[in-house]
């Protein structure tokens, strides 16, 4: 792997992390091939092995612009699963709503499972509802 500025790939390695950056390159590591130059694949996965050397014009600079474009597009994702979430919940709370403003504090709205009593991690008996409920009263 070709490295243009060494003091760059060792801050971006303390900072980014070796494990982390080596998916990022993987990709880039020669292929293995055997005695008929067919690639040797993995018995498990079927992908081929990968040598620890890398295909000739593989750069640090690239891998580490694959790496924030990666972490730009997973920025962007999860915004935009975000606003999915928050509409969808908006929509649930309007319906259930028209059926009674004060649904959420209702057993018939609440799912049967929520209702029951249930052992926690030292076996006492405890009602997730029930606490929930007084808690909102509470308030």
């Amino acid at each position: 792997m070709t490295v243009p500025d060494e003091e760059r790939a060792k801050r971006k390695l303390a900072q980014i992390g070796y494990y982390r950056l080596s998916g990022f390159w993987y990709p880039c590591r020669k292929g293995k091939v055997d005695e008929s130059g067919e690639y040797v694949r993995d018995m498990v996965t079927k992908h081929p092995v990968r040598e620890d050397d890398f295909q000739d014009g593989t750069n640090f600079t690239d891998i580490i612009e694959m790496y924030l474009f990666d972490k730009k597009l997973r920025q962007l994702m999860l915004d935009a699963i975000e606003r999915v979430e928050i509409h969808v919940r908006s929509v649930i709370a309007h319906e259930v709503g028209r059926f009674d403003p004060m649904a959420y504090q209702k057993e018939s709205f609440i799912n049967p499972k929520i209702l029951r009593d249930t052992k926690d991690r030292e076996g006492n008996v405890i009602n997730y509802w029930q606490e929930w409920a007084k808690k909102q009263k509470d308030l």
